[in-house]
């Protein structure tokens, strides 16, 4: 029976790589691994304890059970979270109902000086999955840690140097600091607050649109106005 126990050994290592894999070609050939190496457990374990090489009468011999697949976990990716920020870390809060029922091997995490990521396995037949590249600043790796309360995971960031965030990651940096539209003292002042108004509502959402557009038409009834004789 020990080649059965090296095989269930395989088995088992071959169902958790299927539980993480995400690409489709790769499940495939985990698969069909994990559907060899089952065929091959259920021989083995016709040779019978004393490990003989016997050859069993084709009327002793059992039907092959049929293989059945295991629905496989799903990934998803996490999207709601918040954050906050001492002097020293960045936290960040990560709500999942029952992830304390968890083992902890189900639960990993990877630390870099400019990314993060959590992976939370089998929780309620899912795969959970947060990720986040390009941080704002560096923080330390080895000082950086998980903690799992119920129903919430928090991301504690060692911050690098002791500096305020405005935000995570430079991208929303990038986006926050759009140049903003600037008054030009050098042109004719009613041309530069036209041109202002003009950048402010085609770079602005629709509230901003609205808005301009109330106060050009009550500007220009006023001027009509005061036009009148």
């Amino acid at each position: 029976m020990e080649k059965a126990q090296d095989l269930q050994g395989t088995k088992e290592e071959l169902q958790s790589l299927l539980s993480t894999a995400t690409r489709s070609r790769v499940k495939k050939l985990l698969q069909d691994e994990l559907e060899r190496v089952e065929r091959e457990i259920i021989d083995a374990e016709k040779q019978g304890a004393n490990g003989s090489a016997e050859v069993l009468n084709e009327t002793e011999v059992e039907p092959k059970r049929p293989i059945v697949k295991k629905p496989q976990a799903t990934m998803a990716k996490i999207t709601s979270y918040a954050w906050d920020q001492s002097a020293k870390f960045v936290k960040i809060y990560i709500t999942l109902p029952e992830v304390e029922t968890l083992p902890e091997e189900n639960i990993s995490s990877k630390f870099t000086k400019s990314s993060i990521e959590l992976r939370v396995l089998g929780l309620k037949g899912k795969n959970h999955q947060f990720q986040m590249i390009h941080l704002l600043h560096p923080i330390i790796p080895e000082s950086s840690s998980v903690k799992i309360k119920t129903g919430k995971v928090s991301m504690l960031l060692k911050k690098e140097r002791e500096e305020n965030w405005s935000c995570l990651t430079s991208t929303e940096n990038l986006k926050a600091t759009k140049q903003e539209p600037k008054y030009d003292e050098s042109k004719d002042p009613g041309e530069s607050i036209m041109g202002l108004m003009r950048k402010m509502y085609d770079e602005g959402d629709d509230e901003m649109k609205r808005t301009i557009a109330k106060a050009w038409t009550e500007s220009r009834e006023k001027q009509n106005t005061m036009d009148l004789p």
